[in-house]
């Protein structure tokens, strides 16, 4: 079962991407999974096993989450930067 092309997180809908683990996208190497909510995207590092970039995506709808959750309930800009871990 290959990943999704597209998650629904928080109604708001989040294109997958499938990008090499040097790309700028995944801090070259540094990251193997990354989400940038402005533009409603989650990259994942293409070269690893089908089960890793499951385990990679749900870790990112997590984070997602998270952010969507402390940023509806708390407009503290103390909390903001917990969105970009």
């Amino acid at each position: 079962m290959k990943l999704p092309e597209k998650v629904k997180i928080g109604g708001i809908n989040y294109e997958v991407l499938l990008v090499p683990l040097k790309s700028e996208e995944l801090n070259y190497g540094d990251a193997i999974g990354s989400i940038i909510h402005s533009e409603c995207k989650i990259w994942i590092n293409k070269e690893m096993p089908l089960q890793k970039q499951q385990e990679t995506l749900l870790h990112e709808i997590i984070h997602a989450y998270v952010c969507h959750l402390v940023c509806a309930f708390c407009k503290d800009q103390q909390v903001q930067p917990f969105c970009h871990l």
